[in-house]
């Protein structure tokens, strides 16, 4: 052995064998040295594709057999009876012999049994550059169609003019299809519409002096108050604020020795509330013993801007009170009459906004 050169070392070799893309450019291996083992990486690749082999046995039907349990025992076929298949009663299956078991390959003799029809039920419709389609599942046969839709090339501008636009879906007018039968339309903003519901009056309340409760006025000898309630009007509430323009009559006589004056007046919720109506008496030099009559029109004892004064909130009741009230003669006793004939309240409730 010549020194420098050859060298004797006990060891195993293993030869391992690799298939790498650059073994036939390289040609090249790794010898490793370790421990006392001696590892080679040998040039080897995989070679080609071998021939396509006989064709195998054709498929043959042997016969039909009442149920499972009666087709052929493996342990009774062999590698001569591959190919060789079976059916069964009633089944559209087909038991075929591999030369290891009898593999059964379903629906092979007739198609099998319809499965359920599937249901559709809408999805989501999105817009996307190309068209696109998906399922999901939801249930057995149920499935939830979404479409991605691609939208289609912008045609020319229309030249003929389109429907006029309804003006319950405009986009620019808040509530009006939920509005009310009877609400009106009206500007809510400099650039909108809305709906509104507009009070109307109901009519007219009214008490006639033959009521039970309108009083015939009997003051006494020597009275020398300053007032006496005649009747009084109740309005049941209303869903709107509302003034009442009241008229009224009813017919005075007083006993005195002196001149006295009587007005009649309709006041709001108390004998001392918001005078809404007045009908004044002549003077103090007015006939004494003898009736007259007072005719009350609508009146004011406060001054208010529209709206203000005496008004009826919203959802509340309110009761008239019609009352004869001394105005002059007040220091002298005398004897006080009013009368039921033709006597009179009538009350018009008049929308105003709060």
């Amino acid at each position: 052995m010549e020194p420098g050169f050859n060298f004797e070392v006990p060891a195993t070799l293993r030869i391992r064998l690799r298939d790498s893309w650059d073994i036939r450019s390289t040609g090249r291996g790794v010898l490793e040295l370790e421990g006392g083992n001696l590892d080679i990486d040998a040039l080897a690749y995989k070679g080609d594709p071998g021939k396509d082999g006989e064709p195998g046995p054709p498929a043959r039907y042997m016969s039909e057999v009442p149920n499972i349990g009666a087709l052929p025992s493996p342990q009774t076929l062999g590698p001569a009876d591959i190919g060789k298949w079976w059916s069964v009663t009633d089944s559209a299956d087909a038991w075929f012999w591999n030369g290891t078991n009898l593999a059964r390959k379903p629906n092979y003799i007739q198609v099998g049994p319809a499965g359920p029809a599937i249901t559709l039920t809408p999805g989501t419709i999105t817009e996307g550059p190309e068209w696109g389609f998906s399922l999901d599942k939801v249930g057995d046969a149920a499935y939830r169609l979404n479409i991605v839709a691609k939208p289609g090339p912008k045609g020319d501008a229309s030249t003929v003019p389109g429907p006029p636009a309804t003006i319950m879906t405009a986009s620019d007018a808040d509530n009006i299809a939920a509005a009310d039968v009877g609400t009106v339309l009206y500007k809510s903003a400099p650039d909108r519409v809305g709906a509104k519901k507009l009070a109307l009056s109901p009519g007219t309340y009214t008490k006639v002096g033959t009521e039970a409760d309108w009083l015939s006025v009997d003051s006494g000898v020597k009275w020398n108050g300053t007032m006496q309630q005649i009747a009084s009007l109740t309005v049941p509430p209303q869903p709107f604020a509302w003034q009442p323009d009241a008229t009224a009559f009813c017919e005075f006589m007083t006993q005195s020795a002196s001149g006295q004056r009587f007005d009649l007046e309709v006041r709001l919720n108390a004998v001392t509330g918001q005078l809404v109506a007045r009908g004044a008496g002549a003077s103090a030099s007015e006939p004494l013993d003898a009736w007259t009559t007072r005719h009350a029109i609508p009146a004011a004892d406060v001054t208010a801007a529209p709206g203000g004064g005496a008004v009826v909130p919203a959802n509340t009741q309110a009761v008239l009170y019609v009352i004869a009230s001394r105005v002059e003669g007040g220091a002298t006793p005398c004897r006080f009459y009013t009368r039921k004939e033709r006597a009179f309240l009538r009350v018009r409730l008049m929308p105003v906004n709060e």
